[in-house]
């Protein structure tokens, strides 16, 4: 009843052996690996209606509109940037200690 719920990812390139054919199944070290090996990340929010947000290093953070007529997802939010200065501060501050 108008809860959004969504989905957070993060892409990594594969650091085990895939095989001579790139058959082999990857392993945990694929899964395990520090943040600073991201490629890129994102999260999805599925509700009213479907928002995907996309960050890498080479196009930055853009934000996507899902259009349920053509199934296609639709950039409705170019290079979003966290504003200089702001009235609100908002984080999760739970784990602030296993921080670095």
């Amino acid at each position: 009843a108008g809860v959004n719920v969504g989905t957070i990812f993060g892409i990594y390139r594969r650091v085990s052996d895939s095989g001579p054919e790139g058959t082999n199944p990857g392993d945990i070290n694929d899964v395990l690996q520090p943040s600073k090996n991201l490629i890129a990340s994102g999260y999805t929010m599925y509700g009213a209606s479907t928002v995907l947000v996309f960050a890498d290093n080479i196009t930055g953070v853009n934000g996507f509109t899902l259009d349920t007529g053509t199934g296609e997802f639709i950039l409705t939010h170019p290079e979003m940037k966290i504003p200089q200065r702001g009235k609100i501060y908002s984080v999760n501050e739970g784990n602030w200690y296993l921080l670095s």
